[in-house]
């Protein structure tokens, strides 16, 4: 598939993070470093030390490592913890598949990168690549996607704990096109005694990786690179970027659109049968979206965003397909919010007709 941009732009409030305002920050950063270190005269010298500075990497073991090693030390006393195979029950992975290897899955999938936080340990980040392996086989079976297809053709990147935005347990950001999802949380016990001196019963490490952070979100924030990469590649619009139209929250159905057979009509038809049940009258999912948005506090009009309509829907889709398949990935699909923001078995059977013919609309070009 050869990928051609669509003209239409991001509004401001869809960039997650805006990259000029942080590249102006961090070039202001290491020019006041420079001009410290070299004095504002020496020009030359002081392009070589910037130049130095922005290309600094991670420093990682290289080459083969030596008998004798503290490394090798440390992890035989310290085995590593497998807690990745507490997200998946089913059917085994194939012996040959590589689910582990962060360079073998960057090649076989075609992705830009995978990045880890800073704080995110060698066991970390073992485990999370594990269940992003995982997670992009089941995909595959569920979307019928080939490999390159799931690195969206070499745009798609996930980072674990490297770009955490506030409260959010993950996010997509779409000016980037990578995936974050958010580490597990810190011990409470710990933050009693930094904050308040009070000793409390720990909590262990194990649950806090299986039930804290972006565990649980991965489907969700795919499903929202598959909007944003199938509205600016495949179906084009001159001025909506998603298929879903981004972060309006419009109720309005059009019709004309509705009844083409393309990505972008096949989304207003699924979004229109998950607003509305008849006409003028909304879905029992969206009253009750409805009702949840008034008690709300802080979430405001997030709830009814087109773009969190379809993603909440997508990874309750993922779920209920790999279920019927016979069985689960927590990692993927895992309810993190209220009940009510979620479809019923019910409504879901009702709209999952209508993102099969969306995903096969999608699939039928992006396998290209």
């Amino acid at each position: 598939m050869k990928l051609v941009k669509t003209k239409a732009k991001l509004r401001k409030d869809e960039r997650i993070i805006g990259i000029t305002t942080y590249d102006k920050l961090i070039g202001k950063a290491y020019s006041r470093a420079a001009n410290l270190r070299y004095g504002r005269e020496n020009l030359k010298v002081k392009q070589a030390y910037l130049h130095s500075l922005t290309n600094i990497k991670k420093y990682q073991d290289v080459g083969v490592q030596q008998k004798g090693s503290r490394i090798d030390k440390f992890y035989e006393t310290y085995p590593i913890l497998k807690f990745f195979e507490r997200f998946r029950k089913g059917v085994a992975m194939p012996r040959n598949y590589l689910f582990f290897d962060h360079r073998y899955l960057l090649k076989k999938y075609g992705m830009k990168s995978i990045e880890y936080g800073n704080w995110t340990t060698q066991e970390d980040r073992f485990n999370y690549t594990c269940a992003m392996g995982i997670a992009f086989h089941d995909l595959k079976k569920v979307l019928g996607f080939n490999e390159k297809a799931i690195g969206l053709h070499g745009l798609l990147g996930v980072a674990f704990g490297a770009r955490g935005k506030g409260r959010a347990l993950a996010h997509f950001e779409s000016w980037s096109w990578m995936i974050n999802i958010t580490r597990y949380k810190e011990d409470p016990a710990l933050k009693n005694i930094k904050k308040y001196g009070i000793i409390t019963r720990r909590t262990p490490r194990i649950l806090r990786q299986l039930t804290t952070g972006g565990v649980g979100s991965f489907a969700h924030e795919y499903g929202h690179a598959i909007d944003y990469f199938a509205g600016a590649y495949i179906d084009k619009h001159r001025t909506e970027f998603a298929l879903s139209n981004g972060r309006s929250t419009s109720t309005a159905f059009d019709e004309r659109l509705a009844q083409k057979n393309t990505p972008r009509g096949c989304m207003e038809l699924l979004l229109h049968k998950i607003i509305w049940k008849d006409k003028g009258k909304h879905s029992t999912y969206y009253k009750r979206l409805e009702r949840t948005l008034k008690r709300s506090k802080s979430k405001g009009e997030y709830w009814k965003r087109r773009n969190e309509l379809f993603a909440r829907i997508f990874e309750q889709y993922i779920g209920y397909k790999l279920k019927r398949k016979g069985h689960y990935n927590y990692f993927l699909s895992k309810a993190k919010y209220p009940n009510s923001v979620y479809m019923t078995d019910s409504e879901l059977k009702r709209v999952t007709p209508y993102m099969d013919k969306l995903i096969k609309s999608i699939r039928v070009v992006i396998n290209k």
